[in-house]
């Protein structure tokens, strides 16, 4: 797998993108959560990426929406960006009880180390709409308003 450089993950979650194939009009339930999905690319064609939207079916709190990269010379994706909102306490971090971001950072990249060991608490989104919200700017897809509703967005 290749090695990106924080600089180079910041530009890949940045650059402007825009949606190829869309997302269903209503997220299906399997195994206990929503879950809807789309693909991407950038606006000059040079990167291609897919988006993860999952919600948990009991608990609408515990949610997951992600940017992954599919690098043209690598079959390995590369899971660059994530939104989630609490999904309860963990051993080994704090973050897990509070809306939080994962972001991939070089430090992690090719040592087994999952996007997860870098997370930052938010107060950006409280719900799954908020989120998705926010992530749409956050990853600059550009026709985001051909299929979502982006004034829904709720103040905090």
């Amino acid at each position: 797998m290749r090695l990106f450089s924080n600089e180079e993950i910041q530009n890949l979650v940045a650059v402007p993108k825009q949606i190829t194939v869309r997302p269903q009009k209503r997220m299906q339930l399997s195994n206990k959560h929503y879950r809807n999905g789309m693909r991407l690319k950038s606006t000059d064609g040079e990167h291609e990426f897919s988006v993860f939207m999952r919600k948990n079916e009991m608990f609408h709190e515990n949610f997951s929406i992600g940017l992954v990269f599919h690098p043209k010379d690598d079959p390995q994706e590369v899971h660059l960006f994530r939104c989630n909102g609490p999904h309860g306490p963990h051993e080994s971090f704090d973050h897990h009880e509070s809306c939080h971001i994962h972001i991939a950072k070089e430090e992690s990249m090719g040592s087994g180390i999952k996007e997860n060991w870098f997370a930052y608490i938010t107060k950006e989104y409280s719900t799954f709409e908020d989120a998705l919200i926010f992530f749409l700017e956050k990853c600059n897809i550009v026709n985001a308003g051909d299929y979502f509703d982006l004034e829904a967005r709720q103040a905090l």
